[in-house]
């Protein structure tokens, strides 16, 4: 995807698909993802073994973690690309649990200072912003920008110089962009 947009200084921003971003697990995050599936490797590094349970509904009840930490199940739809979310896709043929996420009471007391129920309505907050954001990575919905001004040589051509550039922007982020590079639109 490329767009283009004129901007109040006479330059122009040009947007494009960010072919080679980041991956945001490997930020400092609240939630830890632990995902399951054989044909794809998704969500945070970990050691379970699923080969030890029946199905991914055992695996999840055989849990041992602490009951007042925050659980998310995980759902995975795989058709024609992939897309994770902690909503249930509801899709019979094509989506179904792959893992759950988890924040743990200690990173909500760390985080936010108690275990009290505003604490954790801010830790679920989080923990869902976070994985709408893996969704965003997995399913390429990061982009990048590069500013150019356009100057006309002695021949008369015109010449595009990079003036700033900047990768990584998640979703609908137009005027995320604009506001990194200190532009406004034409």
């Amino acid at each position: 995807m490329e767009r283009k947009i004129e901007l109040k200084s006479g330059n122009i921003m040009n947007i494009f698909h960010d072919d080679n971003p980041q991956d945001p697990r490997e930020d400092d995050n609240i939630c830890k993802m632990y995902c399951f599936h054989d044909s794809y490797i998704l969500g945070d590094k970990h050691d379970i073994r699923t080969n030890e349970y029946d199905n991914m509904n055992d695996l999840i009840e055989h849990n041992t973690l602490p009951k007042s930490d925050i659980v998310l199940n995980l759902y995975l739809l795989d058709h024609g690309g992939i897309s994770i979310s902690y909503n249930d896709f509801s899709e019979k043929w094509d989506s179904g649990r792959v893992g759950f996420a988890v924040v743990p009471v200690s990173k909500i007391v760390s985080e936010y200072g108690d275990d009290s129920p505003k604490s954790r309505e801010l830790a679920l907050k989080c923990m869902k912003a976070e994985i709408d954001l893996y969704n965003q990575y997995i399913t390429g919905d990061v982009y990048g920008y590069e500013v150019v001004r356009e100057e006309k040589c002695s021949l008369g051509h015109v010449h595009p110089t990079e003036v700033d550039s900047c990768w990584g922007f998640y979703g609908d982020c137009i005027e995320d962009m604009l506001e990194h590079a200190g532009e406004k639109r034409k």
